[in-house]
């Protein structure tokens, strides 16, 4: 944008020969900056000073060659920009695959039942919040947190996990009732915006489903199933936040989950939660705290204090997520999670380049380990919850509970729970709690970290 003003404005000035260098510079800066940033495992912070450098020594390059051989410099801008633009058609392509998904089973069954007494239901997701036995690895205190929930009847699911340990195929794996884990970004983003079984059988039975979420849960896709989505979408959003990113050279996950309305969307939130309506609610909230390392490729030396200084913000807003609850006066199922790991092991990412021997089941427990705990409004649904291996037997067990029937778990994912695998971590590496791939096989998911 600074460019075009500048061209627009100085354009009588100076020659084209400048803005052709100036353009190529930059547009050549900017394209290799990510991978500059990964092979010396830079963080956004210090890459202002490297973006000055490089962008230095490209515009020295591109002067010298334009004085020494025009033709060459043309051609291999022409290159450039053809491979540029090659990229970014195959990415739109494989991105916004739009798969059609049968309509599951689990649908097809649940659809022909009907909930007798409807409670409130809230998913509560806190990003890559842990239990506190993994807290207590790291070295954090997360104590009097676990107290607050014990001290209002939470029931604790102690050695869950996930079968994906990234947030979009961890959660609409939840809400889908299914493996989505490997399914497309779109498709995933899509379950998420309100187009899943368990929203689709909540609206079924009469409920008003709402969403209060970030702009990366639904960046591209602007099909919303649900009754109500905070901040609403729109083809705008997040754009300031991919944009820094290029800029910056680095995809943090801070960058991707930012969100400049974090009071209002809290606020949002409990006025939802305190509105006495007719209809029975269903609330799926994401927060963007704690959340996990910025996914650099490498620990930063302060990794986990960083983790411990947001995850009090995730507690504070917790405490007053779940006091507004309290304070409606209205039977609820509250059910409070993480989503995956913190990532604070290893090369605090996705193990780039480690050997299967390499890798501990503390490293697979720090990515696909994750907190959940649930309160009830009576004690009758608890003879529906002991199958609750991974997050994403919650709904099968709470509809259990809805609909007064165990049948629903027959549906649930085949009792032998399976991660669905990372980037470098194969399929299968944790198989019903039990450690398949690396140094550590046979050993329980937790057993190094109790």
């Amino acid at each position: 944008m600074v460019f075009l003003l500048i061209t627009f404005l100085f354009k009588k000035y100076l020659s084209e020969k400048f803005f052709f260098v100036v353009f190529i510079s930059i547009f050549f800066t900017n394209y290799t900056l990510p991978t500059v940033t990964k092979i010396f495992k830079l963080t956004s912070e210090t890459n202002v000073l490297i973006h000055i450098l490089l962008l230095g020594c490209v515009s020295f390059i591109v002067i010298t060659l334009y004085f020494k051989s025009t033709k060459t410099l043309r051609l291999l801008s022409i290159i450039l920009v053809c491979v540029a633009v090659i990229q970014g058609v195959l990415s739109d392509k494989t991105d916004n695959n739009r798969e059609v998904k049968e309509i599951s089973k689990t649908y097809n069954y649940l659809s022909g039942l009907n909930i007798k007494d409807k409670p409130d239901i809230y998913f509560l997701i806190y990003d890559a919040y842990v239990a506190e036995k993994q807290m207590d690895y790291y070295g954090i205190d997360n104590h009097d947190q676990m107290q607050f929930l014990k001290d209002n009847d939470f029931v604790f699911y102690d050695d869950v996990y996930t079968v994906g340990c990234y947030t979009l195929g961890s959660v609409a794996s939840v809400l889908e009732m299914d493996y989505t884990v490997n399914s497309r970004a779109y498709q995933l983003r899509k379950i998420i915006s309100g187009n899943s079984t368990v929203d689709n059988i909540f609206q079924k039975n009469g409920y008003k489903t709402h969403y209060l979420l970030t702009p990366y849960f639904f960046r591209g896709n602007h099909e919303f199933g649900g009754d109500f989505m905070y901040p609403p979408i729109n083809s705008d959003v997040g754009m300031y936040n991919i944009l820094s990113s290029i800029l910056l050279g680095q995809f943090k996950f801070d960058n991707e989950f930012q969100n400049d309305d974090y009071d209002e969307k809290n606020k949002t939130k409990h006025q939802i939660i305190l509105k006495q309506t007719t209809n029975p609610k269903f609330l799926y909230s994401h927060s963007i705290f704690p959340g996990h390392s910025a996914n650099a490729g490498y620990c930063r030396p302060n990794e986990t204090d960083l983790y411990e200084e947001r995850l009090q913000i995730a507690n504070n807003e917790m405490r007053d997520d779940i006091e507004a609850v309290l304070n409606s006066n209205r039977d609820a199922i509250i059910i409070i999670a993480g989503d995956h790991g913190a990532f604070l092991t290893g090369d605090c990412t996705d193990l780039d380049g480690y050997e299967e021997e390499e890798v501990s089941s503390v490293d697979l427990a720090d990515r696909y380990g994750m907190f959940l705990a649930i309160k009830y409004p009576d004690n009758n649904y608890l003879k529906y919850n002991k199958n609750i291996k991974i997050l994403q037997d919650v709904f099968f067990s709470i509809f259990a509970g809805l609909f007064e029937t165990d049948s629903i778990l027959n549906y649930s994912f085949n009792n032998k729970p399976s991660c669905k695998g990372g980037k470098y971590i194969p399929v299968g590496a944790i198989e019903n709690g039990i450690v398949m791939y690396g140094r550590d096989k046979g050993k329980k998911l937790y057993s190094d970290i109790e």
